[in-house]
């Protein structure tokens, strides 16, 4: 099947949804709201790919992601009763790293916040997948909760000025986490440094 796709970003038509031109063949693919918003038109790259076919509902869909630990994040949450791709593709909005941390801690606050997400269902994800994603993404999980006992005032000053900018906390925190690696900070240092790392990733 279609592990990955290289092309250019053609057009995004609507929300979540983007059409990659690979030669002479345009394709439309579904990505997670928070990333598909950050690619443009005529931008080249590789996206991480799942081809999910639907008996029940006779549809097939290309579904796409910046990396590939994301898309094999999102097959596994199809493995849980009651997750679609509809729901997967809104959890992982939430962020990898945050959501591997709320999946294995079983954080219902967390998991509901996602759109079509209510308590029964993020508590079933909790009991259903936590172990599963404990063994695959448990390091992934480690590493963003050390990060987050790294914020100081600077820290959380400069992950408000982000998610202002339009990005999750999630996606703010990773850029933090990845930027800490070159010491603290003023603030306005540090939303430089995460706005750079957020543009590469």
């Amino acid at each position: 099947m279609i592990a990955s796709l290289h092309g250019t970003v053609a057009d995004i038509p609507a929300d979540g949804i983007v059409h990659l031109s690979c030669g002479p063949v345009t394709l439309e693919l579904h990505m997670p709201g928070s990333q598909a918003i950050r690619l443009h038109a005529g931008e080249s790259l590789r996206l991480y790919t799942h081809f999910h076919f639907s008996s029940s509902a006779d549809m097939m869909r290309l579904y796409a992601f910046q990396r590939s630990d994301e898309r094999d994040l999102f097959v596994l949450l199809l493995s849980g009763s009651g997750v679609g791709p509809r729901v997967a593709l809104s959890l992982m909005d939430i962020g990898f790293g945050a959501l591997a941390r709320a999946i294995i801690d079983a954080d219902e606050k967390t998991l509901s916040s996602a759109s079509g997400v209510g308590k029964k269902l993020a508590q079933k994800i909790g009991v259903e997948l936590a172990d599963k994603v404990s063994k695959r993404f448990g390091q992934v999980a480690a590493e963003g909760t050390a990060a987050a006992s790294r914020i100081d005032d600077e820290s959380e000053q400069a992950l408000e000025a982000i998610c202002a900018l339009g990005f999750t906390r999630a996606q703010a925190e990773d850029s933090l986490a990845a930027v800490l690696d070159d010491g603290k900070a003023e603030t306005a240092v540090l939303v430089r440094r995460m706005l750079a790392w957020l543009s590469r990733n």
